[in-house]
């Protein structure tokens, strides 16, 4: 997620990110926020230009391939350079970095399982809406056939009537949020996407939306599979 703080317009401000190695398949999307542009999707390492009016957002959603007995870590940063003749008054927060231990884990099938729906209903995990800004625990351990021992799972994620644009970020529980997105939308949309959780020690993940405070986004999350 890229952003523009002020106090100058960032008009032409380039987003930068070298796809690991490790990573096979690259593809990418993209969405602006608060006036921010940038190109909608795109293969392989992203060097997008974009434009940040102070307050926009620019959210990239990465998607690839890592071998299952790939080990070691896996480290990814991306870098935001401002314009010309724009003046940057903090330097050092134009570049974030995220580092992810890999390790080698079997895969087990479910079957389909609706196990969070903030709409209610008979998901395990229920309501209420969520609202932006909030990270919400959720507790997958014991749910629709996840087992305590499961390192990891296998979901589609869904939104719908979200009253702003934003995104949704998945995480092992207890953990800083990322800067990484799970699925991006603009407001008013329902949209879907696939994912891979690394769940904490007690098989818990956490979501979080980034959206202006005060606005709504429902969730829906179905499992398929695990990992341990």
């Amino acid at each position: 997620v890229g952003s523009n703080a002020g106090p100058s317009t960032a008009a032409g401000a380039t987003v930068a990110d070298t796809v690991p190695a490790a990573i096979t398949g690259a593809t990418w999307t993209c969405l602006g926020a608060g006036g921010g542009t940038c190109a909608a999707n795109g293969s392989g390492s992203i060097n997008d230009t974009v434009n940040l009016p102070v307050g926009g957002t620019v959210t990239y959603t990465l998607t690839g391939t890592i071998s299952p007995s790939a080990t070691g870590s896996l480290s990814n940063t991306t870098t935001v350079t401002a314009p010309g003749g724009v003046t940057d008054p903090n330097l050092t927060n134009n570049s974030a970095t995220d580092t992810d231990t890999l390790v080698a884990l079997n895969y087990f099938t479910l079957a389909p399982c609706r196990v969070v729906d903030t709409r209610g209903g008979a998901a395990p995990i229920g309501g209420p809406v969520m609202q932006g800004q909030e990270t919400r625990s959720l507790a997958m351990a014991g749910k629709c056939g996840i087992p305590s021992t499961a390192k990891a799972i296998s979901i589609n994620v869904a939104v719908t009537q979200p009253t702003a644009a934003g995104n949704v970020r998945l995480f092992p529980g207890g953990q800083t949020v990322p800067i990484v997105s799970s699925i991006n939308y603009s407001a008013g949309q329902t949209r879907a996407n696939n994912a891979i959780i690394p769940l904490n020690a007690s098989g818990a993940m956490a979501a979080y939306v980034g959206q202006a405070t005060g606005t709504t986004v429902h969730v829906i999350i179905d499992v398929n599979g695990y990992f341990e």
